[in-house]
């Protein structure tokens, strides 16, 4: 997914360079953990932590739909899928460190994008205020 200095945020757009990275980035095993929504029967208290779900999938829809106007929207929500993985389970498990690994790897494929650094995008997160409180008092689950 890269934006050429030439190309417009729509050229990008109707190109749909959303896609094929969002589906390259799902072919990975290394990022499983992320291809689908978070199994709600598994997790009864997901949402409790976690209040803007996103995973690969739903990205992979929003992308058919034409809903990332532009590239920086795409980022977010890897972005957020990183959150969540923290807020959820915290910033030592395993499943944080995949999402921080797959993040790396959005960054190095992203580096040519015409946006603010990329570290500087994960670094302002969007977390809901309800799941910082919820990792802060330390609630861990799988």
């Amino acid at each position: 997914m890269v934006l050429r200095p030439t190309q417009t945020k729509e050229e990008w757009l109707n190109h749909s360079q959303a896609k094929p990275y969002l589906v390259n980035t799902c072919k990975d095993s290394r990022f499983d953990l992320f291809k689908e929504p978070v199994d709600e029967s598994q997790f009864p208290d997901y949402r409790d932590v976690v209040t803007t779900p996103m995973d690969m999938a739903t990205m992979l829809g929003k992308s058919h739909r034409k809903e990332y106007k532009d590239p920086k929207h795409l980022l977010e929500d890897f972005a957020l899928i990183v959150a969540n993985a923290e807020a959820f389970n915290g910033k030592d498990s395993y499943v944080h460190k995949a999402a921080v690994l797959m993040w790396d790897d959005v960054n190095k494929e992203s580096s040519a994008l015409n946006q603010e650094k990329l570290a500087d995008k994960w670094s302002k997160a969007i977390i809901d205020e309800g799941q910082m409180a919820a990792r802060k008092a330390g609630v861990r689950k799988a």
